[in-house]
């Protein structure tokens, strides 16, 4: 599956750059509202500068997602780790419990013997 999202990718930039380049002659004039500033380029900058914009965005997401999913990991894991210590906690106290036992029942045995 991530051969065939490559391979699309590779596809569309080229693509992108073709019908850039195919227009490249046409000259825009790019004025900012409520400023003095212009800018003169070319059709091929600006498709260029849209494809890189949409491709940072598109990582920026991922790396959202990558995160968001790194936490839920280490949280689960810390979950797994907190059931595991209480697991090892009543592991123990059954056995105190079973050795408090089994010292109580030495304890009733020898008095038992010495009334006998």
């Amino acid at each position: 599956m991530s051969n065939i999202l490559m391979i699309i990718a590779i596809i569309e930039t080229i693509l992108v750059v073709m019908f850039a380049n195919n227009n490249a002659s046409n000259i825009l004039n790019l004025n900012i509202n409520y400023t003095d500033i212009s800018v003169t380029t070319g059709f091929f900058g600006i498709c260029i500068l849209i494809y890189t914009l949409g491709i940072t965005a598109g990582v920026l997401i991922m790396f959202k997602g990558i995160f968001l999913s790194s936490k839920r990991a280490n949280s689960a894991k810390r979950m797994l780790e907190k059931q595991s210590i209480s697991a090892d906690d009543s592991e123990l106290q059954i056995r105190a419990l079973e050795n408090k036992i089994k010292t109580l029942e030495t304890a009733l045995d020898k008095a038992l013997n010495k009334n006998n």
